[in-house]
């Protein structure tokens, strides 16, 4: 084994993610999001095509169960544009110094 081998997961951008080739929801490059693994076998299925895993403390490679809920896609851009906003992300487009 190459001595980068972490045994089958990896990160992509700030998640976790693990070699599942035959996932229903993994990439081209066979590796899924470890968030969706867990958050499917808390609630004991696949998650549908319009569900998505959230982070509810906002942390994306904290993968415990009890911190990932299924939301609709719309309901989680909902809560991502209020985080957003609330943090200050989006102000400066509303802003005069952002036009």
């Amino acid at each position: 084994k190459s001595a980068s081998w972490k045994g089958g997961f990896s990160m992509h951008g700030c998640y976790v993610i693990i070699k599942k080739p035959s996932h229903p929801r993994c990439y081209s490059n066979g590796y899924v999001k470890r968030a969706v693994l867990v958050l499917e076998k808390k609630i004991g299925r696949h998650l549908q095509k319009n569900e998505v895993s959230h982070h509810v403390n906002g942390i994306k490679d904290d993968d415990r169960k009890e911190n990932l809920e299924v939301l609709t896609a719309s309901q989680h851009n909902a809560i991502t544009a209020r985080e957003r906003w609330l943090s200050g992300e989006m102000k400066k487009y509303h802003s005069k110094e952002g036009v």
